[in-house]
């Protein structure tokens, strides 16, 4: 990744964060050194700094996550040296948020906060976060992109999950078509758009005929799912209100025996559910507007060769195509993902997902064969290419200007 190694602080926080992680997992998968110091050292106010040049690491969600109070923020924290080493370039700050989806607002904040702080240099400040969109606004501190639970995924996957016997049960599940059930479906935590998506299926009559999870509307995490609220509002989709109700009242619905929720689901995969449905239907973290990303929800699918359908914001299909993996455009139209009301985008993927069934029910050799020859390539990819070309095109651009800010 680089010919040197960058000493490496963390701030405000119990651990150097998430990209610096996944930076060092891409680095031990491939073999190769890690632009940061292996061990990376807590930095406080006491803290005395020996290098000329180096990296503090900050938690974004300490204070766009509205945890802290102005008082305790971690860049009002930052000592007096640390500000002068960002300044005169010594020392290059990642606001880190690559496990989730940042926004301008929180950019905007972080401006804000180093202007008070008096930190001036603000190319020297950089946010990382999964929303692309970030990519290309003009801002006074830089974004980049990054996905730390779809490499930790995708690490996890390569060197866990599809070894040779694996990823032989996995073809041959689908191509003697010894496959029980039609979609998967799996919701860790209740959102209203995921009970939507029960309950189309419901509605549909997938429901009975398809691996489902749904937790019910309560959330040990936050406040119970407002299903009144809903109702209220569904418009174009309140043919589903029946099956809102019947939906609630199986609930839980229960596929796989882990225990964990979250962020703590995030690496846990069971590949029995894949190997017995024909296609994922993804219900992602959002669908709404202000955000272009994936999680290691879809990445999962995509990872394991198991034909998707992500409902999610619009613009997912670019988004995965930008990380090499195929969409099975030749069966499954795109054209929901350009759909901006996301209660239409449902009722369109809907149809994709039932378009998709007819064909695997029909017999049709060629599409059949070319679904097959999709799926091998995604698990391929993933094996083959994925890590050194997420490295490439995701990781050295944050590393190259790194490097150019503190020449």
């Amino acid at each position: 990744m680089t010919s040197y190694v960058l000493p490496a602080y963390f701030h405000a926080h119990t651990k150097p964060g998430f990209f610096y992680s996944l930076v060092r997992l891409i680095s031990l998968q491939l073999g190769c050194p890690a632009p940061f110091s292996k061990n990376a050292t807590l930095l406080n106010a006491e803290s005395q700094i020996e290098h000329n040049k180096y990296i503090i690491f900050l938690p974004a969600l300490m204070f766009c996550g509205g945890r802290w109070s102005p008082e305790d923020n971690p860049i009002y924290s930052l000592s007096d040296c640390a500000v002068r080493d960002i300044n005169s370039s010594k020392a290059v700050v990642i606001v880190d948020h690559s496990q989730e989806s940042g926004s301008q607002q929180h950019m905007d904040l972080i401006e804000k906060l180093c202007v008070e702080k008096k930190i001036y240099n603000l190319r020297n400040i950089i946010h990382i976060s999964q929303n692309r969109l970030l990519d290309s606004i003009h801002h006074s501190i830089q974004h980049f992109s990054a996905d730390y639970h779809i490499i930790r995924a995708a690490y996890y996957i390569i060197n866990n999950i599809l070894s040779e016997e694996n990823d032989r049960n996995l073809d041959i599940a689908m191509t003697n078509r010894l496959k029980d059930k039609s979609v998967l479906c799996l919701n860790a935590t209740p959102k209203a758009h995921r009970l939507l998506a029960c309950a189309a299926l419901h509605h549909y009559d997938l429901l009975d005929n398809s691996l489902v999870s749904f937790p019910g509307t309560t959330y040990a995490k936050g406040l119970p799912l407002d299903v009144q609220a809903l109702m209220r509002k569904l418009g174009a989709l309140k043919y589903l209100r029946s099956s809102i109700r019947h939906v609630i009242e199986i609930s839980p619905l229960i596929v796989d025996s882990f225990t964990e929720t979250g962020n703590s689901l995030a690496h846990k995969i069971d590949i029995a559910p894949y190997q017995r449905t024909w296609i994922s239907l993804v219900t992602e973290t959002a669908v709404g507007k202000g955000a272009e990303r994936i999680t290691e929800k879809t990445f999962k699918s995509m990872a394991l060769g198991h034909p998707y359908i992500s409902y999610n914001g619009m613009n997912t299909i670019k988004t995965i195509k930008e990380l090499g993996f195929g969409v099975y455009s030749d069966v499954i139209s795109g054209e929901y993902d350009t759909i901006d009301n996301s209660y239409v985008r449902l009722e369109y993927i809907i149809d994709e997902i039932r378009k998709f069934l007819y064909i695997i029910e029909s017999g049709d050799v060629n599409k059949f064969n070319y679904i097959v020859s999709e799926s091998r390539s995604n698990r391929d990819w993933l094996r083959g290419g994925f890590i050194g070309f997420y490295q490439d095109r995701f990781i050295s651009p944050i590393i190259k200007y790194i490097g150019e800010r503190l020449s």
